[in-house]
């Protein structure tokens, strides 16, 4: 009975809350009694820029802004292109903050630094108004962390394996691109999700056992010394080049499969968001000799992704893995039209791979404020499926 009024509760707050955040100025927080370690989200917001003008704290830049133009698509959705995607990704410059007395929220990774204050650039949504730091009520019980600790986390990380990997934890590259190594923290802070492909990436890292620390729902943290990382990817644009580059060099190429073997591979999505006509697509890349990606086991899908010349996917976190396909790929997305299709394309640009997208309308309208990420089902006519199959294996 109350675990359903809760949920009520919870799906009522999500309907109407957008339109209280609509109206209600961020500097009027400030007006709550308290400070977020109460309750309540927190009272201010700044930029890093102007935080650190009045507390002191240090900036130090690993990565330069920059802008990388893609290459054409071998096959693209007619009349245009969905808006999200856009022609190039451009990043704003990368760096390392250092912050005195800063907490990390919940799983998501939110800095707060002193005077109750927001540092949102850090966090996905930024600091937008409806970032969902807003929608905080209790606060959890605060941990002390004594010393220097690193935030390897980020919004959705905890159970989304692209977040994990993009947004989270190649935050890393740009760590240890400071001159800095683990000898030189405390903590490491770490998303939850724990698969065979996370635990060979954190290995690969060389993160000592003993200083890892993991965050869920309860997490909040009250750090010394915090050692803070840009966020390296946008919600729509998709992962600056360093990404790709830094997850592709830590692992490395795996060896291809023998000759006969994975030359086409389709990587399918089984949850929500799926594409209503997949039995079409699925028995025309059956016809053409597509082998079904083997994503419960990484080290054969390395393997598959560094064999196949054609590779056919349905949107969906699995797509991250694209960052391990071979040199000559060329492959096909098949994505929701009101979705962010670029994320992957952003991923394997460093490596000049051909990249196509299918696209098609959701079953169900997309509202940005109330439901940013549609999980409903979407379509694409027969037509169009097979005209961009013939288009991914026309070389």
């Amino acid at each position: 009975m109350i675990a359903r009024l809760k949920t009520k509760m919870g799906i009522l707050r999500d309907k109407f809350y957008p339109d209280f955040l609509d109206v209600m100025p961020q500097s009027a927080w400030k007006f709550l009694p308290g400070q977020s370690t109460h309750f309540g989200p927190p009272r201010r917001w700044s930029t890093f820029a102007d935080y650190s003008r009045r507390h002191g704290d240090t900036w130090q830049e690993i990565e330069p802004a920059g802008q990388l133009i893609h290459s054409p698509l071998f096959h693209r959705p007619k009349p245009k292109l969905p808006d999200r995607v856009l022609p190039e990704i451009s990043w704003t410059s990368l760096g390392l903050a250092t912050i005195a007395e800063a907490r990390i929220l919940r799983e998501d990774g939110w800095v707060i630094g002193r005077n109750d204050t927001f540092l949102g650039e850090f966090c996905r949504s930024g600091n937008s108004r409806h970032s969902k730091v807003y929608y905080l009520i209790q606060a959890n019980r605060l941990q002390r962390l004594k010393g220097v600790t690193l935030n390897l986390t980020s919004r959705y990380a905890s159970f989304n394996f692209y977040h994990w990997m993009i947004d989270a934890v190649s935050r890393a590259d740009l760590f240890l691109r400071s001159g800095r190594s683990w000898d030189d923290v405390d903590f490491v802070v770490l998303p939850s999700l724990r698969t065979e492909t996370t635990e060979a990436v954190v290995a690969a890292l060389g993160v000592p056992v003993e200083k890892i620390l993991r965050v869920d729902r309860h997490t909040h943290l009250q750090c010394d010394t915090l050692l803070q990382l840009s966020l390296p990817s946008d919600r729509y644009m998709g992962a600056a080049p360093c990404v790709g580059r830094f997850h592709r060099d830590l692992l490395g190429m795996a060896e291809p499969l023998p000759s006969n073997q994975a030359a086409r591979l389709y990587i399918p999505r089984r949850q929500n968001r799926r594409l209503v006509e997949v039995k079409i697509l699925e028995e025309r890349l059956r016809r053409e000799g597509f082998e079904e990606a083997a994503l419960d086991d990484f080290q054969r899908l390395r393997r598959q992704l560094a064999s196949a010349r054609h590779i056919a996917a349905i949107h969906g976190a699995a797509l991250t893995n694209l960052i391990y396909a071979r040199a000559d790929a060329r492959i096909l997305e098949f994505a929701p039209q009101d979705h962010s299709c670029g994320l992957f394309r952003s991923l394997v640009a460093p490596f000049g791979l051909g990249y196509g997208l299918c696209v098609g309308p959701s079953l169900k309208p997309r509202c940005p404020r109330r439901n940013p990420y549609n999980q409903s089902d979407f379509s694409i006519t027969e037509a169009e499926i097979l005209t961009a199959v013939e288009a991914l294996l026309s070389k």
